[in-house]
């Protein structure tokens, strides 16, 4: 299995692996809505009251507990794209520096390592307003606010989304730009090759 197809499929994974369980527990929680209102028709208020307390800690409990799996494991995923990024980041700058020394001229290539490194720096920063939003959610969740809780979710969700997106032009960057201007530096010749004169007889 190549690379480009375990990264990119472990991000499509990435994305269902969210948006499911997440998908799951906003209709849990809108069920729950409903059957505590046909359940508690004929309950005193005090009653009442208690029922609804001990629903939305049931409530807080399982959602935390997920948001909390669920964070650790795009860390995990997050932490493992990042470590293949600068793998082959690393590899191209020693081919970069060997080239320079043998005088090749490596300028788009030292362009090329900034652009990507300025890409893996997006997927970094989309990757900590992700899990903000995350964490604001389930903090929301055991509040009060519903409707703040699913704009935070759709925050998470969108964030989510770029991620995928920088992603792949992490890849396709990398598999498409900087490996054609390393095909092309194979064509060029060194810039500070020079053909020695041949030494002339003193008279």
């Amino acid at each position: 299995m190549s690379s480009k197809f375990f990264v990119l499929t472990t991000v499509s994974i990435f994305i269902i692996g969210l948006v499911t369980p997440l998908a799951i527990f906003a209709k849990e929680e809108e069920t729950r809505g409903r059957e505590t209102n046909e359940s508690t028709s004929s309950i005193k208020p005090s009653a009442m009251a208690e029922q609804r307390s001990a629903v939305n800690a049931e409530r807080c409990k399982a959602v935390e507990t997920a948001v909390n799996k669920l964070s650790e494991r795009y860390s995990k995923n997050h932490a493992e794209h990042v470590k293949k990024y600068l793998a082959v980041v690393k590899k191209v700058q020693d081919l970069e520096a060997r080239l320079t020394v043998s005088g090749y001229n490596t300028t788009k290539l030292v362009t090329d390592l900034k652009t990507v490194n300025s890409y893996i720096l997006e997927f970094n920063s989309l990757n900590t307003k992700f899990q903000a939003a995350l964490k604001e959610s389930k903090d929301i969740t055991c509040g009060t606010g519903t409707g703040e809780y699913k704009s935070k979710i759709t925050e998470a969700r969108a964030y989510l989304k770029d991620m995928h997106d920088t992603a792949k032009k992490i890849i396709q960057f990398i598999s498409k730009d900087i490996r054609q201007d390393v095909q092309d530096l194979k064509a060029h010749t060194p810039i500070n090759t020079i053909v020695s004169p041949s030494p002339t007889a003193n008279n």
